[in-house]
């Protein structure tokens, strides 16, 4: 079996640069409670490493960023890499939190552009994931939005089609699937105007598995279960290897023996909140099962 680690893998620019905010604040003031609201990046490694250097997570899926809140120690409360409600960092700074705001540069341009849209009085739709924390932070902004689920289609509301539209979206989809929500748009649509806002970072990944060697008979993706843009390269690999044998998993203690017999060329490609290490040992572990498969069968 010969291993190949589809490029560029390891943390992507926003993620390494709320990793870095959160160490920085937590550096210069060590006396401080230094605590995150929700999940800096989609990845449980990324978690449990700043636990360790004394940053707490407050997260929980059932409940609310607002209620959560309330639960967090007096100090300094950093805003996650996806952006945030501006209604919950005036809370926070009312009740008398110093705040860190993580939020990724690309997702702040993105955020952004939807504000310059909303000031010409246009009809903005936003395509994402329902309940996604990059989604939640874009709808807040104005309720005028209209909101397209990438699964769902428009919620509440459609734009009328004989008006300009203009079209934004979350940063970690899957492009064919954007593409096709563009093509029905561009049918539904008189006037429309296509902002394509997937990252780079998601993107070059996504593309890479679209052109993946003709000899690869096995594919795992690697990242978090929260991670939407690992999700996405998930779904692309799918829909576009339907006979390929494909793993997402997080780390390496979820491979199984089955899924490594009969196979000779395997490819990994990874979120971009999955830390490299992760990726290094599976690749490694691979290779050496495969060195130790091939002496076996020349004994």
């Amino acid at each position: 079996m010969k291993v190949q680690v589809l490029h560029p893998y390891g943390y992507c620019y926003g993620v390494i640069h709320a990793i870095e905010l959160a160490k920085k604040t937590k550096a210069e003031h060590p006396s401080e409670h230094v605590s995150i609201l929700g999940m800096l990046v989609h990845n449980t490694h990324v978690i449990h490493y700043l636990e360790e250097l004394g940053i707490q997570t407050f997260f929980d899926s059932n409940r609310s960023l607002e209620e959560l809140l309330s639960d967090v120690p007096m100090g300094y409360v950093i805003f996650t890499a996806h952006g945030h409600d501006k209604k919950l960092e005036e809370l926070a700074i009312q009740k008398g939190y110093q705040i860190v705001d993580a939020t990724c540069p690309f997702v702040q341009t993105n955020l952004k552009e939807m504000k310059n849209v909303l000031k010409q009085n246009k009809n903005l739709i936003y395509v994402g994931k329902k309940n996604h924390p990059e989604t939640v932070t874009a709808l807040s902004m104005d309720s005028h939005i209209y909101f397209y689920d990438v699964k769902e289609g428009f919620i509440d509301k459609v734009p009328p089609q004989d008006e300009p539209v203009v079209i934004l979206n979350q940063t970690t989809l899957s492009i064919l699937e954007m593409n096709e929500i563009y093509q029905n748009f561009q049918k539904q649509f008189t006037h429309l105007e296509i902002h394509d806002e997937i990252c780079n970072q998601t993107r070059l990944r996504q593309e890479k598995v679209l052109h993946l060697a003709k000899n690869i008979d096995l594919l795992f993706v690697i990242g978090d279960i929260h991670s939407n843009n690992t999700e996405s390269l998930y779904s692309l690999a799918k829909t576009t290897y339907p006979h390929l044998s494909i793993y997402k998993i997080s780390s390496l203690n979820e491979i199984q023996d089955v899924w490594l017999k009969n196979h000779q060329h395997v490819a990994l490609v990874s979120g971009a909140s999955t830390p490299k290490e992760i990726v290094d040992d599976i690749a490694s572990f691979l290779e050496k099962y495969m060195h130790k498969k091939s002496d076996c069968t020349n004994h």
